[in-house]
């Protein structure tokens, strides 16, 4: 349309209803052109979005400002986030202007049945133990070398302690491909290059869920004790590998219930080691698989009652399993309350006529119970407010890693 209007003319002015998506909107040369418009109305869907320190949060702002009016409307949980909260109740607010806010939930319009949360404590065996003591001792070490760790050797520890927590085989794949990093010629910081897509021209594929670099910052400046501890590190994970105590738990929860489930992790080599394990029907779902693929796999799933969907969030974002099944489990848990709450309401929806169950595998003796205790925190400090959320950025993830490494240090000792 722009291409027949007068040079000079803005095409954004020549319209009285525009529906545009943010990310275009956002973009520095759309942006001034939209913003130089008076509307009377501004509607942001998925509000949630847009809240806290971002490209989208400035542009809306910006646009709010030329607005007479702003709605905001999202469907999604609110994650606790007291300062995303307020940045996103600030959007188009003038002179302290109160925010109006009108909630309805499902109790409130009386459909549907309350789900049920169950935590299953999983006891961890002896090697998973020595697993988890060995990688306390590398963190350890880490610290040590480092005197004082930056925030993003937090979080690359973080990593590791999130493998550990999702299954011995995930972290033992980690710590195999750093040892063979470290064994090349004049290596040390690992496998650390990113891959291009050079096999996904439609861009169908997400690698959110493979496993993840070795951050170049991760690591001791003596490269052959490190290689010494992440041998025994290694070892200690593929021993803990063959008898996982997580799996055990699973596949008998799965045998009793007799019913499909979906099944949540956040690794994609996690779900395959458990497609392997599992002696039941079951179709995986992960960022690898095509578009079509996907929708196969779906197609098996509705089909065929009893079976297994095996997922991770990077392809279990905007599905509606709801008539399908009505149990989850997590095979571990996320560090965002809002991703919890996302896996949840895949079965959790509008139409689901059974009560939902929702099965949090939480391993004893490790840094888990401290993260449900974390979300747990979160999730009451968002009941306590209204409004929606910002997915939680870094200070969160910095907050339960800080917690979760620095207490299993302090275990070691």
């Amino acid at each position: 349309m722009a291409a027949t209007l007068p040079v000079g003319l803005n095409p954004w002015s020549t319209q009285p209803i525009a529906i545009a998506s943010i990310d275009y909107v956002k973009r520095p040369e759309v942006l001034p052109a939209v913003a130089s418009c008076v509307w009377d109305m501004l509607i942001v869907d998925e509000a949630h979005g847009v809240g806290g320190d971002s490209d989208r949060y400035v542009a809306v702002t910006t646009l709010a400002s030329r607005a007479a009016y702003v709605l905001l409307l999202t469907a999604t949980p609110h994650s606790g986030d007291r300062r995303a909260f307020t940045s996103l109740c600030g959007l188009g607010s003038l002179d302290s202007d109160p925010l109006l806010v009108f909630r309805r939930s499902r109790k409130d319009v009386h459909i549907g049945v309350p789900r049920r949360v169950h935590i299953t404590a999983v006891r961890p065996n002896a090697d998973e133990l020595r697993m988890h003591r060995s990688l306390a001792d590398y963190s350890a070490a880490v610290r040590a070398d480092r005197r004082e760790l930056h925030d993003r050797s937090w979080l690359a520890l973080s990593v590791l302690h999130k493998r550990a927590l999702s299954s011995a085989w995930s972290l033992a794949q980690s710590i195999d491909r750093r040892l063979a990093a470290l064994t090349a010629a004049g290596t040390s910081s690992g496998d650390t290059q990113m891959m291009l897509p050079l096999g996904d021209p439609d861009g169908e594929r997400s690698d959110d869920d493979e496993a993840p670099r070795w951050p170049a910052d991760l690591g001791l400046s003596n490269a052959d004790h490190e290689r010494r501890l992440l041998a025994e590190l290694a070892s200690h994970a593929r021993r803990a590998a063959r008898h996982e105590t997580k799996l055990a738990i699973l596949r008998r929860l799965l045998t009793r219930a007799r019913q499909s489930a979906v099944v949540f992790t956040e690794y994609r080599d996690t779900l395959l080691h458990i497609s392997r394990a599992l002696d039941l029907p079951c179709v995986v779902l992960h960022g690898g698989l095509t578009a079509r693929e996907r929708a196969a796999a779906l197609g098996v799933f509705a089909s065929e009652p009893g079976t297994v969907l095996l997922a991770t969030d990077a392809a279990g974002e905007g599905l509606n399993l709801h008539r399908s099944c009505r149990l989850v489990i997590n095979v571990e848990l996320p560090w965002n309350p809002m991703r919890l709450e996302q896996r949840i309401g895949r079965v959790d929806r509008i139409g689901q006529r059974r009560t939902v169950h929702a099965f949090h595998l939480i391993a004893t003796a490790t840094g888990e119970p401290r993260i449900l205790r974390r979300l747990t925190q979160r999730i009451a400090a968002a009941q306590a407010e209204i409004g929606a959320p910002d997915p939680v950025g870094i200070d969160e993830e910095l907050a339960i890693a800080r917690l979760v490494i620095g207490e299993a240090f302090d275990d070691r000792r």
